[in-house]
C-alpha cells in the first residue's frame, strides 16, 4: 500500500488528488498544534475511502522524555484528542520516538506501558522510530500493535517486520510536500474507510 504523512492540514482538493494517485493511507498529527488535523479533515479523508493514521507528538526528541509519568500523560492526552476528532475507535495512535537511544526497547519500555494504560482501550498503541526501536518493541513488547520505521538513526537498515516504512519527501504538486511511506500491513483500516 502507498501512504503519505504531512505536517499540515489538507484541503478536499488535495485529498482527492492523493486518492487519484492511489494513496491509500494518510498519516496526520493530533494535538493542539498548528500542524494537527481537525474533525473536518478526518471526515474528508475517510469519506474519500482513504485510511487515516494518527500521530501523537509533543516533544519526544530526547531520551529523557520517555518516562512512565510522561507515557501516562501522553496516552491520556492522545486518547482525548482522538476522541474529540471523532477518529474511529480501535485504530493505532503512533507514539514517535524522534531520537537515537542506546537501548531503545528497554529505555522506552516504562513509557510505552504507561502510554498503553493511558489509551484505556479506546485506541491501539503504535510506535514510530528507528530500526532498533521497531525491532525491539515488535518482538518483545506485546502492547504495541503497529510499528512505523523512520530511516533516521537506522543506519541504512530497513526492518522487515515494520508495518510501515517512511522513505523520503517529495513535492508531488506545487505546494504539496509529503513524506512517502510503504505501508505493509493494514491493521483495521478496512473497518474505517468511508465509501467515496
Amino acid at each position: 500500500m502507498r501512504g503519505v504523512d504531512i505536517g499540515r492540514k489538507l484541503s478536499l482538493e488535495e485529498i482527492e488528488f492523493l486518492r487519484a494517485r492511489n494513496i491509500e493511507v494518510i498519516f496526520r498529527y493530533i494535538g493542539p498544534f498548528p500542524k494537527a488535523t481537525d474533525p473536518s479533515e478526518i471526515s474528508m479523508i475517510l469519506s474519500r475511502g482513504i485510511g487515516v493514521m494518527l500521530i501523537g507528538q509533543k516533544t519526544a526528541n530526547f531520551p529523557g522524555y520517555f518516562t512512565p509519568a510522561q507515557g501516562a500523560q501522553d496516552g491520556a492526552d492522545y486518547r482525548q484528542w482522538s476522541l474529540e476528532l471523532g477518529a474511529p475507535l480501535g485504530i493505532p495512535i503512533l507514539f514517535p520516538v524522534d531520537t537515537d537511544m542506546s537501548d531503545p526497547a528497554t529505555e522506552a519500555n516504562g513509557y510505552f506501558n504507561a502510554a498503553y494504560s493511558g489509551l484505556d482501550g479506546a485506541y491501539d498503541l503504535g510506535v514510530y522510530g528507528e530500526n532498533d526501536l521497531v525491532e525491539g518493541v515488535a518482538r518483545f513488547y506485546g502492547g504495541v500493535t503497529y510499528t512505523w520505521q523512520t530511516p533516521a538513526w537506522s543506519h541504512g537498515i530497513v526492518s522487515q517486520i515494520a508495518d510501515a516504512y517512511q522513505f523520503g519527501s517529495l513535492e508531488i504538486k506545487p505546494g504539496l510536500v509529503v513524506d512517502l511511506n510503504v505501508v505493509r500491513t493494514d491493521p483495521q483500516w478496512r473497518l474505517v474507510r468511508g465509501t467515496a
